[in-house]
């Protein structure tokens, strides 16, 4: 469970109630009888037969976690609780659709159906859950498209479809989820032709998306830039996904394996905070942005020629700190590092040990 959810859902809905970890005992939930259970997780549902009754106290219920089960259909009477907040349907294998009846599940602010792998569809009435904040569908490979009701979702913040498919229309399904301000669309499955056609079309909606705080886009644009064609028309790509997302705090472009260098729209993004470049094994060159910590694996990034560099410190950190640690273990041909008057104190720059990069053949202060 995420931490910040976590919290959210302890102040929310448990304080002067009860938590109970369920464990499964042939087939048995392994809950108290004669408490009143607001939040309820179940590990190992695989034996487990759901029926009415199953848990006590169904109307104090808020929080229910259900994992690892291969049923074949959820219990219409679980999804009858109607005061629940937070549910998690994760890893029920055999699942493949979910009843019309989700949408009476009004006050739900979180659902996730993560690792429901043969999930082939969402009901219509799942754009009336219109509570919704987040929506956990990572490694749902049946999805084949994001239903039209998701455009109801006005407080959908947070929406994960990693480890998901390619559907034709993506790009016009996420640009109307205007409010989005975490979107993880890591590790997309794309198997066919017509996977990069649909990838293509990601730049329409992600640009529409300027209250996007974070963005996952690790391995997802392989199949675009895997393709052959020139390292111009990959760089535009990109800097057309990203062009306009003035709140982006933390991207990451992490293993895209032939991307070769960075679009100058980067350093537009004057918000940005993280860049993560870790896995782009033929990365060449690092331009300037304006981003305090770029994560890159240099042992992996062997091709790296140039790395231009702005001394960045972040005033909220202790002592205030800057970033120039980064370049510990960044070792390139042409190196340049701009504004060093940031510095607070000589140790930063000795610790960065320039007389030992053996690769610097120019070397630009």
């Amino acid at each position: 469970m995420d931490g910040a959810v976590h919290n959210l859902i302890a102040t929310t809905f448990l304080e002067n109630s009860s938590y109970h970890l369920a464990t499964n005992h042939h087939g048995k939930l392994d809950v108290p009888y004669g408490k009143y259970i607001r939040a309820l997780r179940c590990v190992g549902c695989s034996n487990v037969e759901f029926k009415g009754g199953s848990f006590p106290h169904e109307k104090w219920l808020r929080v229910l976690e259900l994992t690892e089960s291969s049923v074949l259909k959820l219990p219409d009477y679980i999804l009858q609780l109607k005061h629940l907040g937070y549910l998690k349907i994760s890893k029920f294998t055999g699942l493949v659709t979910l009843p019309e009846s989700v949408g009476h599940l009004k006050n739900l602010f979180h659902i996730d159906l993560s690792g429901c792998s043969r999930l082939a569809a969402l009901p219509e009435s799942f754009g009336d859950l219109v509570n919704l904040t987040h929506v956990n569908l990572s490694r749902c490979h049946g999805l084949t498209e994001l239903p039209q009701p998701l455009q109801k979702l006005g407080k959908l913040v947070h929406l994960d479809l990693s480890f998901w498919s390619c559907f034709e229309g993506i790009g016009e399904r996420l640009g109307g989820l205007t409010n989005l301000e975490h979107l993880n669309l890591s590790h997309p499955c794309c198997h066919l032709v017509q996977h990069r056609s649909d990838l293509q079309g990601l730049k329409d909606g992600l640009c529409k998306l300027t209250k996007l705080r974070y963005l996952n886009l690790s391995a997802c644009l392989n199949p675009i830039f895997n393709y052959p064609q020139s390292q111009e028309d990959s760089l535009k790509f990109l800097g057309e996904c990203v062009s306009g997302l003035s709140s982006l705090e933390h991207l990451d472009l992490s293993h895209h394996t032939f991307l070769f260098g960075l679009p100058a729209s980067l350093g537009e993004l004057s918000r940005l905070h993280t860049l993560d470049l870790s896995g782009c094994i033929r990365i060449r060159k690092v331009g300037e942005t304006k981003c305090l910590k770029i994560i890159i694996d240099p042992s992996k990034c062997r091709g790296l020629e140039s790395c231009q560099f702005v001394v960045r410190v972040d005033e909220a950190a202790y002592r205030s700190t800057s970033n120039l640690a980064q370049l510990e273990v960044v070792d390139c041909k042409e190196l340049g590092i701009s504004c060093l008057e940031r510095l607070q104190c000589l140790e930063e720059a000795q610790r960065i040990r320039l007389v030992q990069k053996q690769k610097v053949e120019r070397l630009k202060l």
